[in-house]
């Protein structure tokens, strides 16, 4: 990133969480926030764009958040995965995934996302593991 407007992508079914997240990126970081609702749009913009950060929701239509992940990853793009299914938060967690679980503090999000950029190589071995 060094100093370029970062730019990240919001996956989540929920319009509310998309609109919420992109204006704290857009108000605390200056960030070009695009969101997607559904897997597949999600999907289409990570072929189509790239990105210093994708936030990716766990649970989507079309195209699963794990398929994501695997895509962000083969384009060297770091993620942060957000669920609020309580039942998968440990299967992400033993696979070393970055989980963030909702409901989130935005303060917390701001912080793991700025994190996430900065230590993107760290990310990355994570997520491809």
């Amino acid at each position: 990133m060094s100093g370029a407007t970062a730019r990240i992508l919001v996956v989540d079914s929920d319009p509310l969480v998309c609109e919420l997240v992109g204006r704290l990126f857009r108000e605390e970081l200056g960030a070009d926030v695009k969101h997607a609702l559904t897997g597949r749009h999600g999907e289409d913009l990570i072929k189509t764009r790239r990105f210093d950060l994708i936030l990716i929701d766990t649970v989507l239509p079309a195209v699963s958040g794990i398929e994501l992940v695997k895509l962000a990853a083969n384009q060297d793009t770091p993620v942060l995965l957000i669920s609020g299914h309580p039942d998968i938060w440990d299967e992400f967690e033993r696979f070393n995934f970055p989980l963030l679980r909702k409901p989130f503090v935005l303060k917390t999000l701001l912080t793991e996302a700025i994190t996430i950029m900065r230590d993107a190589g760290e990310n990355l071995r994570h997520v491809r593991a």
